[in-house]
């Protein structure tokens, strides 16, 4: 199991620290709200050779180890890429929301999605939001990620959309527990938003969520280093 340490902000900045030891980490995979949304991640994996899945949303589950809260992840060869995500937690009986990276090996995904995900850190923020302070606007969340392919390169704008293009929180949990009926301290990602370019590759990551209603918003940023196959 790993430990996490968060700080949970309500909507009046107050903050609390919360220490957890994640049981379990699951990762939804297409879970867009609009099929042809969904249809079109679909078809921007299947170009590079990833089969379509059999269920949609489809569970992918990891090892705990795999979380990390750390400002560098390595992954071996240079063919992975990260996807912004709400992570969604549920610890004594209330839901909490945060930031994390699904990052993926894309070679390894176009012969085993599982294990594309299994190889890689999924990095994740150390800010939560109360689900009860964000649920009457959730669909209007902002979802963004930005790329650099190296050290020179500028920043290029990944991903961009809202919370209202995946599936609402409860249709997530319900997908969860359809595999795993506990899902108390369990750490699950949301799915992601479609790409605005093609699978990009790069040495830097950064993702935002932003609340505009209440002024604030979660963040992600992290290197990745590159290591031989």
């Amino acid at each position: 199991m790993r430990q996490l340490i968060f700080e949970v902000f309500d909507k009046d900045g107050v903050s609390n620290k919360l220490e957890l030891t994640v049981k379990k980490n699951c990762i939804i995979g297409f879970a867009g709200r609009e099929i042809e949304k969904t249809m079109e991640h679909i078809r921007e994996l299947e170009a590079i050779g990833v089969p379509a899945p059999k269920n949609i949303p489809t569970i992918y589950t990891c090892s705990t180890s795999t979380l990390t809260q750390d400002a560098s992840i390595s992954v071996i060869g240079s063919k992975s890429s990260g996807e912004v995500e709400f992570i969604l937690l549920k610890h004594h009986g209330r839901i909490y929301v945060g930031i994390g990276s699904d990052h993926t090996d894309r070679a390894m995904e176009s012969y085993s999605v599982s294990k594309s995900k299994g190889v890689c850190e999924k990095p994740v923020g150390t800010v939560l939001w109360e689900y009860e302070d964000v649920k009457d606007h959730w669909d209007d969340l902002e979802m963004r990620s930005w790329y650099r392919q190296d050290e020179h390169s500028d920043e290029v704008l990944y991903q961009e959309g809202t919370a209202e293009s995946i599936l609402p929180l409860d249709k997530l949990m319900e997908a969860a527990e359809r595999d795993y009926p506990d899902i108390e301290d369990c750490i699950i990602f949301s799915g992601t938003v479609p790409l605005k370019v093609g699978m990009v590759y790069g040495t830097h990551f950064r993702a935002e969520i932003r609340d505009l209603k209440l002024g604030r918003k979660l963040e992600l940023e992290y290197d990745v280093e590159f290591l031989p196959d």
